[in-house]
């Protein structure tokens, strides 16, 4: 139950509304393949997102309105790292 609605103990309404939305989103991927159209794939926004950002400073940067330096450093605010920072103490 948990990979499907990410809590460990819904309740029964919460499980009985997703399963509607779900069985509602499986008739409709149904009907979009006998049509012929192949399923839509999702993109969580985030990601779109970060590809605006990231597509928007090498724009900037191919224009010139921000150097190497910058472009560079706007890459790295952008770019999450899943390990967790080590620093190191001279």
């Amino acid at each position: 139950m948990k990979t499907l609605k990410g809590v460990s103990h819904p309740s029964l309404a919460v499980l009985c509304s997703d399963m509607r939305k779900e069985d509602m989103l499986v008739r409709v991927d149904l009907v979009n393949a006998q049509r012929g159209q192949p399923p839509t794939k999702r993109i969580k926004q985030i990601y779109v997102q970060l590809q605006t950002r990231l597509r928007r400073l090498c724009q900037d940067n191919e224009a010139g309105i921000r150097d190497m330096e910058e472009t560079l450093a706007g890459i790295g605010y952008n770019i999450r790292w899943n390990a967790p920072i080590h620093h190191v103490e001279n």
